[in-house]
């Protein structure tokens, strides 16, 4: 009957991954005292990991019920809320979390990420800087700064950071994953796949590094190690949208239109409004080779939520928009 004990046991087996332990023991403490807001969180921290992010927002909201200036609460609700694509509301409850507590650097990393992956990159840089300006040894917030300097074609200092955050921690996986798609990027594909085959010794159930290394291959056009590596990062996170959009676009490189189109339509149904993968479905309708695979009036609608959840600041979205409006017809919007 010592809540605090098995609460604590139950974290310790979630970091060593024992989740079905940590889970035993979490609803031990909540049967025992159901009204301690952090059994909630933690139990939505454990749901997270699992990947059923609903269960985890719905424990997490009622751990805000009990506590409402429960600042990490806030934080881990709003990972949820990014992991499902809803940056509005990740960014909502980002910002009510530094509201709370605005000492915690990891609030500016996590909402800095939101920022990133909504298109405002300048407000993303200011949040890395000032997590920075908390606490200078944070790895997290050298790799955000790596793709926000690499979305802005900064490619020396992306380069720079995600070095850095490898310095910092030589055992994350993260890190070495991070400047594999830097590299990548730049063009040292060589680098990029020893950095991403160093993530995935460091942590070989990294589906972020399979995806990665699986983008890069379908760009080299070795299609079948790419369908390899993107399969088993499924294998391992199968509520990624991300995942199944990149391998749609492997299917497609390899002319099997039906599969592409299954991969993006799961990735929506995991997803329905994250950018990705609705940026991915729309240039799939507007430009497929096959007429019968081509939707004009449904790549513009797609196209143009992508649009709009990123506000209009990412390039290959309003590119994709030009592309289906140009399938529609409507050359002179296209062109605009």
């Amino acid at each position: 009957n010592d809540f605090d004990a098995l609460v604590t046991r139950g974290m310790i087996y979630m970091y060593q991954g024992n989740l079905k332990k940590a889970f035993e023991d979490i609803n031990n403490a909540l049967k025992v005292n159901p009204k301690r807001a952090s059994f909630w969180n933690n139990r939505g921290l454990i749901y997270m990991r699992l990947n059923q992010i609903d269960s985890a927002i719905k424990d997490i909201s009622y751990a805000i019920t009990l506590a409402p200036r429960y600042a990490n609460a806030f934080n881990n609700r709003g990972m949820c809320f990014y992991a499902k694509g809803d940056f509005e509301r990740a960014l909502g409850d980002y910002n009510e979390a530094i509201k709370l507590s605005p000492e915690y650097p990891m609030f500016y990393v996590n909402r800095g990420v939101s920022l990133h992956a909504s298109g405002k990159s300048q407000e993303a840089l200011a949040d890395f800087d000032q997590a920075l300006k908390l606490r200078s040894n944070i790895p997290e917030a050298y790799i955000g700064r790596s793709n926000v300097l690499l979305s802005q074609g900064d490619l020396d200092r992306a380069i720079d950071n995600a070095s850095e955050a490898i310095r910092l921690d030589p055992e994350s996986a993260e890190a070495f994953n991070n400047r594999g798609w830097v590299r990548y990027q730049t063009g040292d594909v060589a680098g990029g796949r020893a950095d991403f085959e160093r993530a995935l010794t460091l942590n070989p159930e990294f589906a972020k590094a399979f995806s990665n290394l699986g983008v890069m291959l379908t760009d080299q056009g070795d299609y079948d190690t790419a369908l390899k590596s993107l399969s088993k990062a499924i294998e391992l996170d199968q509520n990624s949208p991300l995942v199944y959009t990149n391998r749609a676009n492997t299917w497609l490189g390899m002319g099997k239109y039906q599969k592409a189109r299954e991969d993006f339509n799961k990735a929506l149904d995991i997803a329905p409004e994250n950018p990705e993968a609705l940026n991915g479905k729309a240039w799939f309708l507007a430009t497929c080779s096959r007429d019968d695979y081509r939707d004009g009036g449904a790549a513009v609608e797609l196209a143009t939520r992508a649009c709009d959840v990123s506000g209009m600041r990412n390039w290959s979205y309003v590119d994709t928009l030009a592309a289906a409006l140009a399938e529609t017809g409507d050359f002179d919007k296209a062109i605009e």
